[in-house]
C-alpha cells in the first residue's frame, strides 16, 4: 500500500517536474484537492531538504561548543570588572586591555578584545575578529578592511556578575530556542510558504486565464490555477 502511494507521488512530481501533455490534460479531469495535497507535500519537501542543508552548512554542534566555550571566558574575566557606556562612549575600571580566548581544538584564538585607548585600526594588530574601544565596536571584515558600530546614547553599567548570570541564562534558554527555531523552519514555515506560494500563483494565473480563455471558452479558472501547482514544480 506504502510502496503504491509512494510510487504515485513519484509518478506525479516526475511528470510535473517534465511538461507531459498526457498528465496535464488528464489533470482536468481530476479534483483540485488533489494537486493542492501535492503542492503542499512538495513544500513541505523542499523545507526539510532546506533545513538539512541549512544545519549541515551551520554545523550548530560544533559552533554550539564554540560558542560555550567563548563564553565560559567570561567566568575567567576580573571579579572587579565595571564597564560603562555613557553618551555612547565606554570606559572601564582597568587599566590595560581586556583579552577573550577561545580553545579551538587545542589551539587558542583571540575571538575579542576590549581596549578603551585603541583607535578602530588597531584590530589588524590584535588580529581578533572584535574590539571595543572608547567610542565604537569594531568588526574585522576581512584582512585589511573593518567596520564600526556606535554604543548606544544611553546611560548602562556593565559588572562581572551580570555578565555571568547573563550567560548562564542562554545557556539554560538555549535548548529551548533552538526546538522552537526547529519548531519554526519544519511546521511553521511550510504553511507561511504554502500560503503565499498560493496567493502568487492565482495571481499569475489569471492573466493566463483570460489568454487563453480568449481562445477557447472550454477553460476555466480554477483548471489552470491547479495546472500551475504542477507547474511550478520546476
Amino acid at each position: 500500500m506504502i510502496i503504491e502511494i509512494m510510487g504515485k507521488i513519484n509518478n506525479t512530481f516526475i511528470n510535473s517536474l517534465i511538461p507531459n501533455k498526457k498528465f496535464y490534460k488528464g489533470l482536468l479531469k481530476k479534483e483540485l484537492t488533489l494537486s493542492f495535497n501535492y503542492f503542499l507535500g512538495f513544500i513541505f519537501l523542499l523545507n526539510l531538504l532546506f533545513f538539512i542543508i541549512l544545519s549541515l552548512r551551520l554545523n550548530l554542534p560544533s559552533n554550539y561548543q564554540n560558542i560555550k566555550e567563548f563564553l565560559n571566558n567570561l567566568d575567567e574575566i576580573p571579579e572587579s570588572l565595571v564597564i560603562n557606556i555613557d553618551n555612547s562612549h565606554l570606559s572601564t575600571n582597568q587599566d590595560r586591555p581586556l583579552l577573550l580566548w577561545l580553545n579551538n581544538n587545542g589551539r587558542q584564538e583571540l575571538i575579542a578584545v576590549l581596549d578603551e585607548t585603541a583607535s578602530a585600526d588597531k584590530i589588524n594588530q590584535y588580529g581578533s575578529p572584535l574590539l571595543l574601544t572608547s567610542s565604537e565596536i569594531v568588526i574585522k571584515q576581512d584582512v585589511e578592511n573593518y567596520a564600526t558600530l556606535n554604543y548606544p546614547n544611553e546611560t548602562i553599567k556593565i559588572t562581572k556578575d551580570q555578565l555571568v548570570n547573563a550567560k548562564n541564562m542562554l545557556f539554560k534558554s538555549f535548548p529551548l530556542m533552538v526546538s522552537a527555531l526547529i519548531f519554526y523552519l519544519l511546521a511553521i514555515s511550510p504553511f507561511i510558504i504554502f500560503l503565499l506560494s498560493l496567493i502568487f500563483l492565482a495571481l499569475l494565473s489569471l492573466p493566463i486565464y483570460f489568454i487563453f480563455h480568449y481562445k477557447s471558452k472550454k477553460i476555466k479558472y480554477d483548471k489552470v490555477f491547479q495546472i500551475s501547482l504542477h507547474a511550478s514544480t520546476i
